[in-house]
């Protein structure tokens, strides 16, 4: 049996100590935009897929669930849902005339974030990072900060 078996589809809060070949990380991400997002995240330790995937299948956490196969980290899908709705908000003036002409489309941040699933987690940050800064400047353009017409970052950081 796969170490792993018990915990696929149920709460990662019934989770009190990994099994054999997984790590249980447990902690506070800090958003750019504000505010913080506590987790548990449940994934296979790194060789374990190598030495045998069937017995060692990948799993990550889906709101609050343990999910077999690639997945994000679970705050990577909060930045994605609040980037989403940031977008939204302003999707009319993306798509009108008045807009500056840019080389992909804002849902290619997803795409790419989603792509990175089975990639390790250092993968997704810079993805992650242009999604926080992105919604942050929506965000204060609804406050009173210029109005939003497209946007384009550079970050060197991530």
């Amino acid at each position: 049996m796969r170490p792993i078996s018990k915990y696929i589809g149920g709460p990662v809060s019934d989770v009190r100590k990994p099994p054999h070949g997984y790590i249980l990380l447990k902690g506070k991400y800090k958003f750019e935009y504000g505010g913080t997002f506590d987790f548990i995240d449940l994934h296979r330790d790194k060789g374990f897929g190598s030495a045998d995937p069937k017995l060692f299948p990948q799993v990550h956490v889906k709101d609050e669930v343990v999910v077999q196969g690639p997945g994000l980290r679970p705050f990577d899908y909060e930045v994605i849902a609040r980037y989403r709705t940031a977008i939204n908000s302003i999707r009319a003036r993306l798509d009108s005339a008045q807009a500056p002409d840019f080389t992909q489309s804002p849902d290619a941040l997803i795409s790419k974030m989603e792509a990175g699933a089975n990639m390790p987690a250092e993968f997704t940050v810079g993805y992650r990072k242009q999604m926080e800064d992105t919604v942050r400047f929506i965000e204060d353009s609804a406050r009173g900060a210029p109005e939003v017409t497209g946007v384009e970052l550079n970050r060197r950081d991530g």
